[in-house]
């Protein structure tokens, strides 16, 4: 199921991928006068000046030159990237849904901080505008298991143990729609934000008095926003801070031999990577 996923975000990333403009010239106070107005409108559209400023933001203006040119179409052709990061992850929440019912059992696993890593291709399919495909692996080792008895809405009953072993992976495949809040300029800070939608897969086996085995599939949703500096026409770096949700995780009890239903999982990251443009 996952990897039908992914063919099918793959084959949405192709589709979105239009050619629409990008030049990186201008200066990065934006005071510079020869660009090219507006950005973002149809390629066939854009008026065409004879030079582009690009000395401001230290680029050459031969690395420019032909950016809109009527005969050069390189701009309109470098919108798919390829980018890779990695960081730390804090898993929130790890915990049964729908308790507080009389007498029965609410479960809930705490655990350690761990790591994101993760690779993705994309489009800049309009200045302000990407789409792209992410895989990502989460990893947190266990800390503990709780197990809570309700009655009459409240706790009457509270057991924590301590994992004696067990690590929870997150693999995810996710389409993410990206809006800069800037268009894109070598030199120049980047604001975006934006999220995303997809599949994960949650596994694992925790033991903690018990054995509790986590094997499961789920909807995925998940926010961001981050901040990118072009570094050369083809290299970008950036910082993200991520928000990361699955629903629904069945979770079993192998030793008591019952399934325990499902778990709501969250998670918060921050990362930072590299992203080469075509």
């Amino acid at each position: 199921m996952l990897q039908k996923a992914l063919a099918g975000f793959a084959l949405a990333i192709i589709a979105c991928n239009t050619s629409f403009a990008q030049c990186e010239c201008g200066s990065c106070n934006g005071t510079t006068t020869e660009l090219v107005t507006p950005i973002g409108i149809d390629y066939n559209q854009i008026d065409v000046i004879d030079s582009c400023d690009c000395g401001s933001c230290g680029i050459a203006e031969s690395d420019c030159s032909g950016c809109y040119g009527g005969t050069d179409r390189e701009c309109g052709i470098k919108c798919l990237y390829a980018s890779g990061f990695g960081g730390w992850n804090g898993l929130q929440s790890f915990a049964q849904k729908d308790i507080g019912n009389d007498f029965i059992d609410a479960n809930s696993g705490s655990f350690d901080n761990g790591s994101l890593y993760g690779l993705a291709i994309g489009s800049q399919v309009h200045p302000y505008v990407r789409y792209e495909l992410e895989a990502s692996v989460r990893e947190n080792d266990a800390d503990s298991w709780e197990v809570q008895t309700f009655e009459d809405g409240f706790v009457t009953a509270s057991t924590s143990t301590p994992a004696t072993s067990g690590t929870l992976r997150s693999k995810s495949g996710m389409f993410n729609m990206l809006l800069d809040f800037q268009p894109r300029q070598v030199h120049c800070w980047n604001f975006y934000g934006g999220g995303g939608i997809g599949i994960a897969n949650i596994s694992g086996v925790i033991v903690a008095g018990d054995t509790y085995v986590v094997d499961d599939e789920s909807l995925a949703l998940q926010a961001i926003l981050g901040v990118n500096k072009g570094i050369t026409k083809r290299l970008d770096l950036f910082g993200e801070y991520r928000y990361f949700s699955a629903q629904s995780v069945d979770v079993n009890n192998v030793t008591a031999g019952t399934a325990l239903g499902d778990f709501d999982y969250s998670n918060n990251s921050v990362v930072f990577g590299f992203r080469i443009r075509r």
